[in-house]
């Protein structure tokens, strides 16, 4: 079965399957319900991490890296969410309070 998605044609299912990175069931979905052209866009983080943490949630915070902002939080002493919200609302405060642990992180994790 020859399927088009965005202008590409694929000769069978299984190679645009491999070349999206999708299972062939999910391409004929999509073919099924006429959303062929949105067949690799948006996956998200869809895949299972490799070393249980999705390299693109990875953060650095004044030259220290984090596995995700979650985990920059809980690590530097905040509750879960301080960390995205200050991201999200800068003031001199929160970035203030964010470099200091930091730097308190590192000298922690020297010794």
């Amino acid at each position: 079965m020859r399927v088009t998605i965005r202008g590409v044609t694929y000769e069978t299912v299984r190679e645009a399957a491999e070349a999206h990175g999708m299972s062939k069931s999910y391409i004929y979905k999509m073919v099924l319900e006429g959303r062929q052209d949105s067949i690799g866009i948006g996956m998200g983080n869809w895949r299972k991490p490799c070393d249980g943490v999705f390299a693109k949630n990875r953060v650095n915070l004044h030259g220290v890296w984090f596995d995700s902002l979650k985990a920059a939080s809980l690590l530097l002493g905040f509750n879960q969410h301080y960390i995205r919200g200050a991201l999200r609302r800068p003031s001199k405060k929160s970035e203030t309070r964010i470099m200091e642990a930091v730097a308190q992180y590192e000298r922690k994790t020297e010794r």
